[in-house]
């Protein structure tokens, strides 16, 4: 896992905010070529924002993510279904799974590009999340009026690019 990168983006009104975040733990299991399951704990305590330290500090508090209450979040697999007729290198599967963040679960699904060789797992996708969903509403236009250019958009993109020592059935 300590290979694994996830970066972050979020966008305003008038412009954007990229940063990482880090995984603490999590398990692929595979069979033979495929993987079956899987879970992940992200910690929510790593959370930076690269373009703006004044914009990372303020993701860790109650406005967003929480994180002395809710210092991670984790994603548990719940369905892998693959892409009919995938070619090699683009996305191949479907992933479902339950994420949570600040104690609130909700479903997600997103493609992604899985490949198993030699025992080792690589995964990489752009998981679309709606920050509201989990409680995060600040700045929402969907929430406040008058915000104008102060808004800040409800989706925000996780790009998953995992490595791990696939466990065998």
């Amino acid at each position: 896992m300590e290979r694994s990168e996830l970066k972050w983006n979020a966008k305003k009104v008038v412009g954007e905010h990229y940063g990482t975040l880090k995984l603490k733990s999590g398990q692929l299991t595979a069979d033979k070529s495929k993987v079956t399951a899987g879970n992940f704990v992200i910690d929510m305590t790593s959370i930076t924002c690269t373009d703006n330290a004044k914009v990372g500090a303020h993701l860790l508090n109650g406005d967003f993510f929480d994180v002395a209450k809710h210092p991670t979040a984790v994603f548990v697999i719940t369905g892998l279904k693959p892409v009919t007729n995938a070619v090699a290198s683009k996305l191949n599967y479907n992933v479902t799974g339950n994420l949570t963040i600040k104690g609130i679960t909700n479903t997600v699904t997103f493609p992604a590009i899985i490949t198993v060789k030699d025992g080792l797992v690589t995964a990489k996708a752009d998981v679309v999340l709606d920050r509201t969903k989990f409680d995060i509403k600040y700045r929402s236009s969907n929430f406040f009026g008058g915000l104008g250019d102060k808004a800040i958009l409800d989706e925000f993109t996780v790009a998953l690019d995992v490595v791990a020592q696939a466990a065998a059935m």
